[in-house]
This record gives structure tokens, C-alpha cells and sequence, in this order.
């Protein structure tokens, strides 16, 4: 339970007492499932957000860090820059209409399952386990990739294509890659979409349709933060570099 509005004082009922604290935006507090929510009373409007995690990926993720058993303590008024962030992006992505894909929020999901555990739980580690994916599985699961661009490609699907568990998928690929799946589902998206570009007429909306973004303004969000530049840019040096070629022929 995430604290999204503006500071306010909270005052939480545990064993029948009440004890106050104060709660600042990115505050959130943790409850492992089946347990009860404590009471709480609070004066003024007050905002939050409620993410529930599955357990069946705090499972994988248990199994991909060794863990053989967990338990997930409850508490309050918790400050932790890493897991408000981690909270604070799926809350954005969703309410944004999970504009970044399904590879995205699994990752993100993934991340946070990751911190709860190593910070809020405790576990009882297994047998360890090490390894990537060997070249002939890494090499179809990119051609699969490259093969479904357009799609929204989660983590199970792709984990299906490689034979491999959820978690020891996301694990195996990035030792594997250099790059988390949902990184390099983008960097292969970005690079078709300079390709279309700079080969083809196709409308800059319609590209960024053909290749999953959200619509032709996310194209241009993402080529800005990861290229510098904007379709519109890629294109007109495209344009520019065969009209200087033509000339020197």
C-alpha cells in the first residue's frame, strides 16, 4: 500500500492500540497475504496505491534468488527508495495504459518481488544453481523475438519458447544477452523502426502501430531518450544521405 498524496498522520491500530505516524508520499507499508489489514484513522483526504503481487511470482522469483521457503513480516510507514520507485513506475505504466508492453511490467514486478524478499522476508536459502542459455536456445528465442515485434510479449510466452521456467528465463537471458528481455525487445523495436524509416514511406504512425508502441507520440518519446533524435529526424537524414549519393553518382 503505496502513500501517494501529500504528508499526513496516520494513526494504526495494532493489538488494539493505536500508534501515530506520519506518512510522506512514496511511504507504503507491507501485509503478506491472509493477513489482516490494520485499522487505520487518519484526518483530511488521503490518496494510495494498492499493489497485490502474485504469489505464484514471489515464488519464482524465490526459486531464481535460491530460496527454498520465505515469509513475507508485515510492517508500517516503510521508507524505501528502491521498492516507492518500483511501485511508483507500475502504478504510472498502468494508469498510462501499459504503453511499454507486458515484457516491462513483468521486469518491473520482478524487480520489486526481488527487493521484498532480500529486505522483508524471511528466507531459508536452497541449492544454488548458475548457468545462461546455451547459444542454440538464445539464438530462438531473439528469432522468435524478432519474428513477433508487434506483439505484446510477456515473460511466459517468451519463457515457453525457451523451455525454461519464468524465472530462470529472465535470469539465464540477461547473464546471456547483457540485457533484461523487456531492454532488448526495445533496442530491436527501435532498430526495425530506424529500418522503416530510413527504407520505406510508411507513415511515422504506422510504423510505430506495426511495431507495438502505443502510437506515433510513445515512437517519438523513445526515440528521443534512447536515440537523441525523432523519426521525423531519422527520416529527413535518410532522405538527405540518398539525395547526396544520387549526386555523386
Amino acid at each position: 500500500m503505496l502513500q501517494v498524496s501529500d504528508p499526513v498522520v496516520v494513526e494504526i491500530g495494532i493489538a488494539g492500540r493505536f500508534r501515530t505516524c506520519s506518512l510522506r508520499p512514496g511511504d507504503f507499508c507491507v501485509a503478506p497475504q491472509g493477513s489482516r489489514v490494520p485499522a487505520a484513522r487518519w484526518r483530511g483526504e488521503r490518496r494510495i496505491v494498492v499493489t497485490e503481487l502474485a504469489p505464484a511470482l514471489l515464488r519464482s522469483v524465490a526459486e531464481s534468488m535460491n530460496v527454498e521457503s520465505f515469509e513475507i513480516r508485515p510492517d508500517q510507514a516503510i521508507r524505501d527508495p528502491r521498492i516507492s520507485h518500483l511501485l511508483f513506475a507500475l502504478s504510472e505504466e498502468l494508469l498510462g495504459g501499459n504503453a511499454s508492453g507486458r515484457a516491462y511490467v513483468d521486469s518491473v514486478a520482478w524487480a520489486l518481488a526481488t527487493r521484498l524478499l532480500q529486505g522483508y522476508a524471511a528466507v531459508h536459502p536452497g541449492r544454488p544453481h548458475r548457468g545462461g542459455m546455451t547459444r542454440a536456445v538464445l539464438k530462438r528465442v531473439m528469432e522468435f523475438m524478432e519474428e513477433h515485434l508487434s506483439e505484446d510479449l510477456g515473460l511466459a510466452r517468451l519463457a515457453s519458447v525457451s523451455g525454461l521456467s519464468e524465472d530462470h528465463f529472465a535470469r539465464a537471458f540477461r547473464e546471456s544477452a547483457g540485457v533484461p528481455p523487456h531492454r532488448y525487445l526495445l533496442q530491436r523495436r527501435l532498430a526495425r523502426a530506424q529500418g522503416l524509416l530510413a527504407s520505406s514511406e510508411l507513415p511515422i504512425a504506422d510504423i510505430a502501430l506495426q511495431l507495438g508502441f502505443a502510437d506515433q507520440s510513445h515512437l517519438t518519446n523513445l526515440f528521443r531518450r534512447h536515440l537523441g533524435s525523432t523519426p521525423g529526424q531519422i527520416r529527413a537524414q535518410a532522405v538527405k544521405g540518398a539525395t547526396n549519393a544520387g549526386i555523386l553518382q
